[in-house]
Order: structure tokens, then C-alpha cells, then sequence
């Protein structure tokens, strides 16, 4: 990895056709498995430590978070809480 690559910046190139600003338009859809990772995503992630190290803190926070949330219930007063905002937003 060359110096270029370790100061990349949101709209600086390398040698395919991803962008940084594309890479983080679909970096959490990734993640969150809603879309599969193409080889030019894959490519940049290689050539670009920046957007290396915002997947591995996003993918880190997120398997944390999944970790906790796993193991417990929300109380039932919250969730009727939410839902009945979310209900009477609606109208």
C-alpha cells in the first residue's frame, strides 16, 4: 500500500472504479447483508486503509450491539410506549 492510499480521501479514486463515497453509500448495506460485496468493493477496502478501518469499526459496533440486543427484552411498557407514538404519528 502506497502513501496515497493510506491518506485517501471521499473523492479520490484508485486503480478501479470505486470511489470512497461509494464505498460508504454501501458500506452498511453490506454489513447489514442487504447487499452482497462486488469485487471493486472488495478491491477498495484492500487498497484504502481508511475505508478498511471505518468497515472493521462499523462491522465491530455492530456485532456488539447484536450481542447485547440478544440478550434482552425490551420491557413491554416500552414497546407499547413506541407503538402507540408511532401510532398516533401516523393520523
Amino acid at each position: 500500500m502506497d502513501a496515497k492510499d493510506m491518506n485517501c480521501n471521499s473523492d479520490q479514486s484508485h486503480e478501479h472504479s470505486y470511489t470512497c463515497d461509494e464505498c460508504m453509500n454501501v458500506l452498511h448495506m453490506v454489513i447489514d447483508k442487504e447487499t452482497d460485496a462486488n469485487e471493486e468493493f472488495k478491491q477498495h477496502l484492500k487498497d484504502c486503509l481508511p475505508c478498511l478501518e471505518k468497515y472493521n469499526l462499523d462491522s465491530a459496533i455492530k456485532e456488539v450491539l447484536a450481542k447485547k440486543c440478544d440478550q434482552h427484552e425490551p420491557p413491554q411498557k416500552l414497546v407499547h410506549e413506541i407503538k402507540d407514538k408511532i401510532f398516533n404519528n401516523v393520523e
